[in-house]
């Protein structure tokens, strides 16, 4: 009877053994896990040998070390010397980059249930923007274990950095995950988008959603950057509007002719040249045709960026010689009050008395100070010039006998002045006063011709 007993016991091992096998194979090893615990003949080599695949397969290496490590079997003993190899490589502190690609992916062909591996896997592929492959194995992983909240996160995430966003969104969605909301929300907006300036509110919206949101890179990327952003640059360009923040960041992620050519029209559109000749000069930026239309199209706005520049400073000196000739009547018209310009010049009033003059000469010569720019040539010659304007009025208006002359429209100075002659008498000869007379009997003057003026320059720099 008790041999009876333990062939059914024996039996029904093999079956499970086999069913276990069987759910392996299906890539079930919630339910192989299962029916293991199961199994109560655990020293039998089946049960061993089909124990340590499970073990394997779902890369419980330290468990599979540990209970097998002194096994004979060939095959146990093969599958104990790749545990070890694992264990190896992704032990504590494992941080995975590219130099490990190879070896994990040589592992997880073979230990392809293992959540380790496969987590490890899609962070290498997604740090190196491969994220297709990190689908494939995000996908695999899923159907291995479909109730695992992390794993499904992680698949939703992944979807989302390709064109399978949608079904990205349904997954977060079903995790109540905000992130999933938001995007729903986000798609609604632009399926309804009828213009630019909408683009450009989802594109905020976007960012600020960015801002706050663990996933990185952002659950948006595929969408942001192959739809939204793609359609919203194109757009613009169409009508001759730039948008280069965005082309840049979109050249930035998708470098492809299309790109490097939208944001080369962006940038002429601002006449950003330089930066053009690096988009044009790009290696990856092998389109010919394109490269050469950017080219004619930057050669014509320079044409034409130089021939509104040159009519824009004629325009300018002709707008200085306007303002000169007005400036001229304004003085003709005014000239018995400052022909000259020179109240005007020391800011004073046409009542100064000579200490007001001379406080107004002191302050401008102070504001003045040529000294102050002598590397800078241009504006050292300007404040020069208005320095010796500024002497020439204080020397006038300080002394009474030419500031009389000069408030009658006659400056010794510019002796061209319009009412010069209505200082002459009606035959024309020069009207001459008691002290030209004195002056000239005592040989300072030349008595009928202009008056030898002497002119002495004040500096005062504090």
């Amino acid at each position: 009877m008790l041999i009876f007993i333990l062939k059914v016991l024996s039996q029904n091992s093999l079956d499970l053994i086999n069913e276990v096998e069987s759910k392996l194979k299906l890539n079930n090893p919630t339910e192989a896990f299962k029916l293991i615990k199961q199994i109560k003949e655990t020293q039998s080599i089946s049960f061993k040998i089909t124990h340590a695949k499970y073990l394997y397969l779902t890369g419980e290496y330290e468990e599979l070390v540990n209970k097998y490590s002194k096994e004979s079997d060939i095959g146990i003993k093969s599958l104990v010397e790749k545990a070890n190899r694992a264990i190896k490589l992704i032990g504590k502190n494992f941080t995975p980059n590219l130099s490990h690609l190879n070896e994990i992916e040589s592992i997880y062909k073979e230990s392809f249930m293992c959540k380790r591996l496969a987590n490890y896997l899609i962070q290498i592929y997604i740090q190196n923007n491969q994220f297709s492959k990190a689908k494939d194995i995000a996908e695999m992983i899923y159907s291995s274990y479909p109730l695992d909240r992390d794993i499904k996160k992680c698949y939703g995430h992944v979807l989302c950095l390709t064109p399978f966003y949608n079904k990205g969104i349904l997954i977060l969605k079903e995790l109540q995950i905000k992130e999933g909301n938001l995007f729903d929300l986000i798609l609604q907006k632009f399926n309804s988008a009828k213009t630019n300036e909408s683009y450009k509110e989802i594109i905020d919206q976007i960012r600020n959603i960015e801002l706050y949101s663990d996933f990185k890179p952002s659950v948006f990327y595929y969408f942001k950057f192959y739809t939204l952003y793609f359609n919203y640059v194109k757009n613009m360009i169409g009508q001759n509007r730039s948008a280069t923040k965005e082309a840049y960041e979109l050249n930035e992620v998708i470098q492809e002719n299309t790109t490097f050519y939208l944001l080369g029209k962006s940038l002429l559109l601002e006449n950003k040249t330089n930066e053009l000749n690096n988009v044009i000069n790009n290696p990856k930026f092998t389109d010919q045709f394109k490269k050469s239309a950017l080219k004619t199209e930057k050669e014509m706005k320079e044409k034409v960026f130089q021939e509104e520049e040159a009519k824009r400073k004629e325009k300018q000196k002709e707008e200085e010689r306007k303002r000169e000739r007005e400036e001229a009547e304004r003085r003709r018209r005014t000239h018995k009050h400052d022909i000259s310009g020179y109240y005007e010049a020391l800011g004073i009033k046409h009542t100064a008395t000579k200490d007001e003059i001379n406080r107004a000469f002191k302050k401008k010569c102070l504001e003045i100070n040529p000294e102050k720019y002598k590397n800078d040539k241009d504006e050292y010659e300007r404040r020069l010039k208005l320095q010796m304007k500024v002497n020439k009025a204080k020397d006038v208006l300080s002394n009474e006998k030419t500031r009389k002359l000069y408030d009658q429209g006659i400056d010794n100075e510019t002796p061209q002045s319009n009412d010069f002659y209505s200082h002459h008498n009606s035959k024309g000869n020069r009207v001459h006063d008691v002290e030209d007379i004195f002056s000239a009997f005592f040989g300072n003057n030349d008595f009928g011709g202009r008056r030898s003026t002497r002119r002495t320059y004040y500096y005062y720099y504090g």
